[in-house]
């Protein structure tokens, strides 16, 4: 009867722990202890971005990370007065390029990239077109333009766009006319 008890509550710990694997993020730092980086599906490299030029080539291991955040921490929130939407500052971030082996990471469905500003987003973009289960892409481009327009528009599984820029009412509408099938969201405050 013990040797059943012991059974049932392996089984049922074993059991749980899957089940919440999947809704854990995980910071980079702590993904060190971990032995089997194929149990990672959420990662946040916001502990990396500020720090670091470049992301570790480690993260190559991650082969089915669903969800890979590069937002740094936020350092400042602010309402305006009378309403209006939350204004997020975020912390400088060293990361100037993205690698081109990310686009092996083929299970990635959300990719979060607000807060991440000194790239050229027109360059990095292409790295990740051949990622056919993108599903959500968060973008912080310090300029926003057609050349920027043509790649996103490749991206024709997205369901969610969303971008911290300033977008015109033309740059909204052909985007909506490239990817038919997604929701966007779009401006400088941050309250996504």
């Amino acid at each position: 009867m013990k040797k059943i008890f012991t059974l049932f509550v392996v089984l049922f710990i074993a059991l749980n722990s899957y089940a919440q694997s999947d809704t854990i993020v995980y910071r980079y730092s702590q993904t060190k202890a971990i032995k089997d980086k194929l149990t990672i599906k959420r990662l946040s490299l916001s502990d990396v971005v500020t720090k670091d030029k470049t992301i570790p080539k480690k993260i190559r291991n991650f082969k089915n990370l669903e969800v890979l955040s590069l937002r740094p921490i936020p350092t400042r929130f602010a309402r305006p007065r009378g309403g209006g939407p939350c204004i997020i500052g975020y912390a400088k971030t060293k990361t100037t390029s993205l690698p081109s082996w990310m686009n092996e990471l083929k299970n990635l469905e959300t990719l979060d990239l607000i807060g991440i500003n000194n790239i050229d987003y027109f360059i990095e973009m292409k790295k990740f077109v051949g990622l056919s289960n993108l599903k959500e892409l968060s973008i912080d481009p310090e300029e926003f333009n057609n050349k920027l327009i043509e790649v996103l528009i490749k991206f024709s599984e997205l369901k969610s766009l969303k971008i911290r820029a300033l977008v015109t009412d033309e740059q909204l509408a052909n985007l909506k006319t490239g990817l038919p099938n997604c929701e966007f969201v779009t401006g400088l405050y941050a309250d996504y």
